[in-house]
């Protein structure tokens, strides 16, 4: 059992680290894009600073023990934050 949570670690800590640059790039792709709303960048940019730090701190976690579903816990909370943050941005509030 250790293992698959050693191996879910890893793949959620390389997609979230991938995830954020790739939403970096969005971001500054939007910036330099003249016609692109500057809050559709600043939104890129909080998801992938959510992300940042979620594998910052599932990185902590798994460096002081090991833990790593609870590391797993903490990527995915950050994954759904910063989902939540990209649907909400894109798709808008209704009035």
């Amino acid at each position: 059992m250790e293992f698959s949570y050693k191996l879910a670690y890893y793949v959620m800590f390389a997609v979230s680290c991938l995830s954020a640059f790739i939403l970096i790039k969005i971001g500054f792709d939007i910036l330099w894009d003249g016609y692109g709303k500057n809050a559709e960048a600043i939104m890129a940019f909080i998801a992938a600073l959510i992300l940042g730090v979620g594998a910052y701190m599932a990185y902590n976690v798994i460096k002081t023990s090991d833990r790593y579903a609870y590391s797993c816990g903490v990527l995915g909370v950050a994954w759904i934050l910063a989902f939540v943050i990209i649907i909400s941005n894109y798709s808008g509030i209704k009035q």
